[in-house]
């Protein structure tokens, strides 16, 4: 028997500026399987390509942002959007085509396997795949998370990720807006106790991957966010503990 609407995950596709790959993209997104599991929801961050017309030329729902807002606030749009529709699951798929639906699949189907928060796609199992400065940097904020707030999963990078939308509606407006997002993320599920598991999943980098501007640059800006966010206000945890 198929599935209802909110009997299946919510699959966000978060684009910016992603026009080279979407013709390939939407493609991927019609697969049987897929459809048969999730429902599809597009997410156009301010691009300022071709991407905005692509999106709405799919016929698929889609949420604009009117400028580029950043891909925190991007995912924090699909989770209010899960929650106010009643999902019980949302899944991450970046629109730049580094992910598998294969691996989409296996986030759904462990997300859906039993009393979990999160699920982690963890690419660091295969770092020969990754380009050799954002697996330092990926390896780097994995050890100091660990750590420093004992991050319950390694890849605290990854935008690979299932949701149960319950577990982290009460503390979503506390998460930052901007690549930090994740880092941050992991400071919560650690400090609140969030069940997490990590599956290990491919990567695969190719012409038209999306590039960040400074990855340098994005790296401290993260450090900043995720010490700011640990030491908090006079040194204590910033974290706001979840209610009974």
């Amino acid at each position: 028997m198929p599935l209802t609407t909110r009997e299946k995950a919510l699959c966000l596709v978060p684009c910016f500026n992603e026009a080279a790959n979407l013709p390939e993209l939407l493609r991927e997104l019609q697969s049987p399987a897929l459809r048969g599991r999730c429902d599809l929801l597009l997410l156009d961050d301010g691009s300022r390509d071709e991407t905005a017309g692509l999106l709405e030329g799919s016929g698929l729902p889609l949420i604009r942002h009117p400028a580029n807002l950043g891909y925190g606030a991007a995912i924090k749009s699909g989770l209010r959007y899960a929650r106010d529709q009643g999902y019980r699951h949302l899944v991450v798929f970046p629109g730049d085509r580094q992910r598998s639906i294969e691996d989409l699949l296996r986030l759904v189907q462990e997300i859906e396997s039993g009393p979990i928060d999160l699920v982690v796609g963890n690419k660091l199992h295969a770092p020969v795949s990754i380009p050799w400065r954002r697996a330092l940097g990926n390896r780097f904020f994995s050890l100091m998370a660990r750590a420093l707030w004992r991050a319950p999963f390694r890849d605290v990078l990854s935008g690979f990720k299932a949701y149960r939308v319950a577990s982290v509606a009460p503390f979503l407006e506390q998460l930052p807006d901007r690549y930090e997002f994740d880092l941050v993320l992991s400071l919560h599920c650690g400090k609140l106790g969030l069940t997490v598991r990590e599956i290990p999943v491919s990567v695969r980098y190719h012409a038209h991957s999306t590039k960040m501007t400074s990855e340098v640059g994005v790296g401290l800006k993260m450090l900043k966010a995720a010490l700011k966010s640990f030491y908090g206000k006079g040194g204590k945890p910033a974290v706001v503990p979840l209610g009974d």
